[in-house]
């Protein structure tokens, strides 16, 4: 189990009640957007995996495609990112 699955839905709503309340708008904008997405931020603390990995994969791949623009075919662009990947390793 997570660190916070000690956390109940009444906490967190009391919390939420709290940042609307305050007038403070840069804090209603934040509780806004925690109130969306805190079924997945709560899933993050459960299972701490991301796909951060291929994201960085991906951007390096995306690096090549716009550095190497004279690829004639896709050939060419599969060995320009095998040559590149010896040094990633």
């Amino acid at each position: 189990m997570g660190k916070f699955t000690h956390l109940k839905g009444s906490d967190l709503e009391v919390a939420r009640t709290w940042s609307i309340r305050s007038g403070m708008n840069p804090i209603k904008k934040v509780a806004q957007i925690l109130k969306r997405h805190l079924s997945n931020l709560l899933t993050y603390f459960e299972h701490p995996i991301s796909n951060g990995v291929a994201k960085s994969l991906n951007s390096k791949i995306q690096g090549i495609k716009s550095r190497e623009r004279s690829f004639w075919s896709f050939e060419g662009f599969r060995n320009g990112i095998f040559f590149s990947m010896e040094s990633w390793i």
